[in-house]
């Protein structure tokens, strides 16, 4: 009977150890951005590193990172950068005929403020109401055009300095506190471009030409951008500031 009961205390411990040891096993990312020259939108110099994303969220930013991931993707040392943030559009005049917002989103633009000029909708909530059931995320070249020749022709401003201005100023500008950077916690808006040649394509006599340079572009997580196409995710939401009312 001493040794049965011995017999069954091994069996015991050993599964307890044994559940521990599998509960431990760290769950794969939903995406890794491998090999990436990372600006992270605070005016720091870049870095080399690789991105890792659970849900809408950046989970983990480092040199390297194992371990595997439902996707992974390798940017061959382009520039990762923070989504950039326009505080001054009328989208709303063509946001529900194209609700891709692609003149937008090709130049790695993932928010978009309306409204700058103290117009809106009235009332508003049938409006954001609207909005927020679009199937989708969130100038056709103004922020390509500040990367291309006012950081690499004419270098008037470091590419450091010129994200920073593009994402995390005004990102804070307006209260935007989960935005605007890359860090653990922050939501997961992503542009990925390659620095030596991304420029605005449209000229005056051929203004609707999109943005070139950019290879993939991520909002909330999911990659809305990528091989010169719109991808089939809509994962954009409204957001709301610091004096909106509770929902």
């Amino acid at each position: 009977m001493l040794f049965k009961n011995k017999y069954l205390l091994i069996i015991f411990v050993f599964g307890v150890i044994f559940c521990s040891a599998t509960h431990s096993v760290a769950q794969p990312y939903d995406l890794i951005l491998r090999n990436a020259r990372i600006i992270d939108g605070t005016g720091s110099p870049w870095y080399r590193g690789e991105v890792a994303i659970n849900g809408d969220t950046i989970a983990r930013i480092a040199p390297s990172i194992a371990g595997d991931a439902k996707r992974v993707i390798d940017v061959r040392g382009q520039v990762v950068t923070p989504g950039f943030v326009d505080i001054h559009t009328h989208a709303i005049r063509g946001i529900f005929q194209v609700p891709t917002a692609d003149n937008y989103t090709r130049q790695g633009v993932t928010t978009l403020l309306e409204g700058p000029d103290g117009g809106s909708p009235v009332p508003i909530k049938p409006f954001l109401d609207k909005l927020e059931a679009l199937p989708k995320s969130i100038n056709i070249g103004t922020f390509a055009r500040v990367l291309a020749v006012y950081v690499r022709d004419k270098k008037v401003i470091s590419l450091e300095e010129a994200v920073k201005k593009m994402s995390a100023m005004p990102a804070a500008r307006i209260g935007l506190t989960d935005r605007g950077m890359l860090r653990p916690g922050m939501k997961a808006d992503i542009a990925i471009f390659d620095s030596a040649t991304v420029r605005d394509a449209a000229t005056f006599d051929k203004p609707h030409q999109y943005a070139e340079g950019f290879s993939h572009v991520i909002v909330n997580g999911q990659v809305i951008f990528e091989n010169g196409a719109m991808t089939a995710a809509r994962p954009g939401r409204v957001l709301y500031g610091p004096a909106a009312l509770p929902r």
